[in-house]
């Protein structure tokens, strides 16, 4: 368990609309405290988060051995496909910075991704 540091801009929120969040900094002092945080969607986990394992026969998956969020395989397999293909075009405007990436097939399925949500 954590608590949000005082000095965080999230330290008086008290509704969060997904269980997860991420973070830059911790320390321990009379309680763990994180700052610099952000609300995290699962799909956000899955599509950048770490390493992610589809379990086939828990109908889950896994992100850095930890994180588990049920999903029937099938949706694995397709979110790991859109994952590689997102890494891709990064990769591919990190090299070249003047790529225009914004038609690339898998920015507009995570342009409909985020919409729906």
């Amino acid at each position: 368990r954590v608590f949000m540091h005082p000095s965080s801009v999230n330290f008086t929120e008290n509704e969060w609309l997904s269980p997860w969040l991420v973070y830059h900094d911790k320390q321990a002092t009379s309680k763990v405290f994180i700052r610099d945080s952000t609300m995290v969607t699962p799909y956000a986990l899955v599509l950048f988060g770490g390493d992610l394992n589809i379990l086939y026969h828990k109908g889950e998956i896994q992100i850095d051995d930890w994180v588990r969020l049920a999903a029937p395989a099938r949706l694995g397999v397709l979110v790991r496909g859109l994952r590689e293909l997102l890494q891709r075009a990064v990769a591919e405007k990190l090299q070249k910075p003047d790529v225009d990436i914004s038609s690339h097939p898998a920015v507009a399925v995570l342009l409909q991704i985020l919409a729906f949500e």
